[in-house]
């Protein structure tokens, strides 16, 4: 499992980077994406890496780097998820394609992100935390708003417009606590509009490959083989919710019996 945006933080690089092979792979990859990932990954403030185009390639350089370190027998069962922007990189584990292209996907994708939430600044996220998940998803949807991350039963993200958000906050679901997020815009909901047409052109650019493993999609939970439909979820994943309570859900359907989270872990 690979965790996502928001899992940052500062100085993060810095054991994994005393290891040779991990300096030499952070290096290709700061020369790959026109960008610092030494500074970003090992002195910057953890303002400087909240920053949306900085932290999607910092956090998917840093699930490479920690997967090298593992040792992965090739006779076992093992499917790959993410969260978010984590599914980049775990597509990339199960195959679908290279490292290298999984860190251009994502720089293009922080950027266009990033630029689509400036010029929405009126946007974000709240958490609304406890209760039971699918009248939290009803309530949520009262106020124009879009449960963004369906995480688990009783942690659900709420994403929209600040006014409405506010609006939530004050009349929050029955047993619930509503939490204001810090982040630069409404992720996952049609406020990200133009993003996906940034992530569409890289994707015209790159040759997928068949995958030798399984991949958990956050659409729906379901394990996808076919090489457009990867493309089209990731692409369309920008501004759909992310569904991670049924990436689990099909974890348990498979009768997973052990779970690791690559670095920074403990998120997920």
């Amino acid at each position: 499992m690979t965790p996502g945006q928001g899992s940052q933080t500062s100085g993060m690089y810095s054991t994994w980077i005393t290891d040779a092979p991990n300096k030499e792979l952070i290096a290709k990859y700061s020369e790959l994406i026109d960008l610092d990932l030494f500074h970003y990954g090992t002195s910057a403030s953890q303002a400087e890496i909240t920053a949306t185009n900085i932290a999607q390639p910092l956090l998917t350089a840093l699930a490479f780097m920690s997967f090298g370190k593992l040792i992965v027998n090739s006779n076992t069962n093992i499917v790959y998820s993410g969260h978010s922007v984590g599914e980049f990189s775990a597509a990339c584990l199960a195959g679908f394609y290279s490292d290298e292209t999984a860190m251009k996907l994502v720089s293009v994708r922080g950027k266009a992100m990033a630029e689509a939430a400036a010029s929405n600044s009126s946007t974000g996220m709240s958490a609304v935390l406890g209760g039971d998940k699918a009248e939290v998803i009803k309530h949520i949807e009262q106020f124009d708003l879009v449960p963004a991350n369906v995480n688990s039963n009783g942690q659900i993200v709420a994403s929209g417009l600040l006014s409405n958000l506010e609006k939530l906050s004050l009349n929050p679901p029955a047993s619930t606590k509503v939490r204001k997020l810090e982040v630069a815009g409404a992720f996952h909901s049609q406020f990200m509009k133009s993003a996906e047409s940034e992530l569409e052109k890289e994707f015209a650019q790159i040759e997928l490959t068949e995958p030798s493993c399984g991949f958990i999609s956050n659409k729906d939970g379901q394990i996808i083989t076919d090489l457009t439909d990867l493309k089209n979820r990731l692409v369309s994943q920008i501004t759909s919710p992310v569904r991670w309570d049924l990436c689990q859900a099909k974890m348990i359907e498979l009768r997973v019996t052990g779970m690791l989270e690559l670095a920074p872990g403990g998120v997920l």
